[in-house]
């Protein structure tokens, strides 16, 4: 946590982009870190609460290297959104915790939101 708010700080104190650019990062931030743990809470049964810290780790870590280590030093990536990437090792990050660390299966009176 108090790793994410030094990044926080430094970010906030030496801007890279315009204000658009920083609307659609901390979008992609909050996009990676928290809707995978969100969509598996509400739709998938075999979600765990201690696997929430994977994926808000990785997409705000991941995010964050993508933007300023990745894709404009990597010929080719430059179009390539961090949500992209985030967002989809994230929601895999979720699904493998969460079934690594069940230690039972959950029973068929659980409710579930069929689509």
């Amino acid at each position: 946590m108090i790793l994410c708010s030094i990044v926080v700080i430094i970010i906030s104190t030496f801007p890279p982009a315009g204000i658009i650019a920083m609307t659609a990062f901390s979008g992609a931030v909050f996009a990676a870190s928290f809707f995978p743990v969100i969509l598996g809470g509400l739709y998938w049964h075999w979600s765990a609460d201690h696997a929430a810290l994977g994926p808000w780790s990785w997409g705000w870590s991941h995010s964050v290297a993508w933007q300023f280590g990745i894709r404009f030093k990597v010929e080719g990536l430059e179009d390539i959104h961090e949500i992209i990437s985030a967002f989809v090792f994230s929601l895999l990050l979720y699904a493998f915790i969460s079934m690594a660390i069940q230690t039972k299966h959950p029973s068929r009176a659980t409710p579930q939101l069929h689509l």
